[in-house]
C-alpha cells in the first residue's frame, strides 16, 4: 500500500505542471541530516520549492487485540482514549528526528530557507481504531491536541493529549517539527452514494 500511494501521489503531482524530483537527497555529507533525502521535491514555476515526505499508518497489533467484536458492532476498549492520536503523532515525528527519545537528532528535513516548505502527507485509509476509520475531528485532535472546555475533567486515567505543534508537547522530537515543517495533511478516501471516490484531505 506504501508504494502504491506514493505512485498515486506522484501521478497527481505530475498533472500539476511542476518540476518534480522523486528521492531527492536534502542533506549532504557535511550538512546536519547527512544523506537524508524525502519522497519528493515538488517546485514551482514561480520558484517556490516543496520537500514532500509521505507516510502511511495501518491498523496496530494493539488495536485489533483490544476490539471486541459482538454481531455486526465492533468496540475498542482502551483506557487512554488518545493512544491511537499519540502513535500517529509519534509516527509524523518520526519522519524529522530519530528515535532516541532522550536526545534526538533531526534525519530528514533541513531548517527552511525563503521560498522552501517542507511537508509530512499521510495515507490513513489502513488506520482505523477497532473497525472504525479516523475522521477530520480525528486528525484536529492528531495535530492540535484535544481542546475540551474547562468545565470538562478528563478521568484520572486519560492523559492530555498536547497538539504536534504545541512548544510544551512532551515528545522531544516535537520541537524539530515546529521548527521545520510547516504543514501535515491527511488523506483518507470515502465513496459516496452515487459512487463517486473521493480524495478528503
Amino acid at each position: 500500500m506504501p508504494l502504491l500511494f506514493e505512485i498515486r501521489f506522484a501521478y497527481a503531482l505530475s498533472k500539476l505542471g511542476c518540476d518534480i524530483q522523486n528521492g531527492y537527497k536534502c542533506g549532504t555529507k557535511n550538512s546536519e541530516i547527512k544523506d537524508s533525502d524525502v519522497d519528493f521535491l515538488v517546485t514551482e514555476i514561480n520558484g517556490n520549492r516543496w520537500f514532500v515526505e509521505l507516510t502511511s499508518l495501518d491498523e496496530s497489533k494493539d488495536v485489533k487485540t483490544k476490539t471486541i467484536v459482538n454481531g455486526n458492532t465492533q468496540s475498542y476498549i482502551e483506557k487512554d482514549l488518545f493512544k491511537h492520536c499519540r502513535r500517529a503523532q509519534s509516527r509524523i515525528f518520526s519522519k524529522v528526528a530519530g528515535d532516541d527519545f532522550n536526545n534526538p537528532e533531526p534525519t530528514k528535513f533541513l531548517e527552511p530557507k525563503e521560498n522552501e516548505y517542507n511537508i509530512i502527507i499521510i495515507d490513513m485509509r489502513g488506520f482505523s481504531m477497532g473497525g472504525i476509520g479516523l475522521d477530520v475531528y480525528d486528525y484536529r485532535e492528531i495535530v492540535e491536541g484535544n481542546k475540551y472546555p474547562k468545565n470538562i475533567v478528563l478521568p484520572p486515567e486519560v492523559n492530555p493529549l498536547k497538539g504536534i505543534f504545541d512548544s510544551s508537547h512532551p515528545d522531544l522530537r516535537a520541537k524539530y517539527l515546529q521548527k521545520r515543517i510547516h504543514g501535515v495533511g491527511f488523506i483518507r478516501e470515502s465513496h459516496y452514494a452515487d459512487g463517486e471516490l473521493q480524495n478528503n484531505t
